[in-house]
């Protein structure tokens, strides 16, 4: 029932949050134009509704107990399959509107109960804090002038920092990215994958017997003015029972890419380790790919352990239109110096400053902050050793 009706990708995913907004628009509707009826038509259904529920609940156990019973399911995996049916919904997209959906609808039910519409509330609320708190506001409002002329400052030093947030992608960029997921037993279908032999699906990923190989071809295309980014996720070593690490029992892997159409492959990575568990690396493709607008990677594994080994859990490919597109690690700039601002205006208030003279003072000494710390990091930049080598580095 969990893989059938709740599992990755189902149908769940594209009714929850649209439904849960739904219900508490209707629930606001209602308290607005007339309170207290929600409460007291809730409070009718309430009992014949939670009778189902039990039900339901009953039923399910009943049918799981009866799975376990005739040797078709072990208590083990029942509890990993709803463990991970809670993963999957602790990583929905859209559970912070979901939340927030229901967070509201509690809200307004607990007004509704009392007789109160939750809009008129509210507007009293916020007429008493304009009263009440219009001091603090002009405060919080001279704070965030300051945080901004620093963020300001801060983007026009570091241009860089702030390139990719404005840029709109074309719509046919995702169409030359790729993601493929092999975890929790998931063998994605789609039409990039050329071959795929040998391999068998497991929890962590595509697995291999003792003494097996496997091959896995990847067509893809793209612009040939796109940067090709590749974020791997393989091992070369056994992982660890609880997933969280791998072990010392080592095998064989190579990730080879091929330019074009009948081009011959050229190694990538070699017997490594790559991804979550151990480093997560991204790699550029681009100058290994040259002018083709198509491509292929080829990803060969062959287990020489005595056991099944996790080989391939997944693969992350993507095409970006220009690069300055491309997010740089200066990107936080903007908000460490607005953060610093803000709390540079609060201390100079707190220190008896005037308004005018806190504002003055952060704005004026946002400027040679940006520019000292700019030519620090270049200064760090020319002094540092250039890393390197490997086979990345060779194309």
């Amino acid at each position: 029932m969990v893989d059938a009706a709740l599992w990755l990708g189902g149908w769940w995913r594209e009714l929850t949050a649209p439904l849960a907004l739904a219900a508490a628009l209707s629930l606001l509707l209602t308290n607005t134009a007339a309170p207290g009826e929600a409460a007291r038509f809730i409070a009718a259904q309430g009992r014949p509704a939670a009778r189902w529920g039990v039900g339901l609940l009953a039923a399910v156990a009943l049918l799981a107990l009866l799975e376990i019973a005739r040797g078709a399911l072990s208590p083990g995996e029942a509890a990993l399959r709803v463990a991970l049916l809670g993963v999957q919904l602790a990583l929905y997209q859209h559970l912070p509107a979901t939340l927030l959906a229901a967070a509201l609808a509690v809200m307004v039910l607990a007004l509704d109960r009392q007789g109160v519409s939750l809009l008129t509330r509210a507007a009293e609320i916020g007429e008493r804090t304009v009263v009440r708190h219009g001091r603090r506001a002009a405060e919080a409002s001279l704070a965030a002038v300051a945080a901004l002329c620093a963020a300001a400052w801060a983007a026009a030093v570091w241009p860089d920092a702030m390139r990719g947030f404005a840029a709109v992608d074309p719509p046919d960029t995702q169409r030359f990215s790729y993601y493929a997921s092999f975890v929790y037993r998931g063998v994605p279908e789609d039409a990039a994958t050329e071959r795929r032999e040998g391999f068998e699906a497991g929890y962590y990923g595509l697995t291999l017997p003792p003494g097996a190989s496997g091959e896995l071809v990847i067509r893809l295309e793209r612009n040939p003015e796109t940067t090709v980014l590749l974020r791997p996720n393989f091992y070369n070593r056994a992982v660890a029972d609880d997933g969280r690490g791998l072990t010392d029992r080592r095998f064989e892997n190579a990730l080879e890419v091929s330019a074009g159409e009948g081009q011959a492959y050229r190694p990538l990575l070699a017997n490594r380790s790559v991804g979550e568990v151990v480093a997560d690396e991204v790699f550029d493709l681009t100058p290994a790919l040259g002018a083709s607008r198509v491509y292929r990677l080829r990803f060969t594994a062959r287990n020489t352990t005595d056991a099944p080994v996790t080989v391939l859990p997944a693969l992350n490919v993507n095409a970006i239109p220009e690069r300055s597109a491309i997010p740089q690690p200066t990107f936080l700039a903007a908000a460490y110096a607005a953060s610093g601002a803000a709390l540079l205006y609060v201390l100079l208030r707190c220190a008896a400053w005037s308004r005018r003279a806190a504002l003055a003072g952060v704005v004026s000494a946002s400027v040679p902050t940006a520019l000292m710390v700019r030519v620090l990091a270049e200064v760090a930049g020319r002094r540092a050793p250039s890393g390197g080598g490997g086979a990345m580095d060779a194309l």
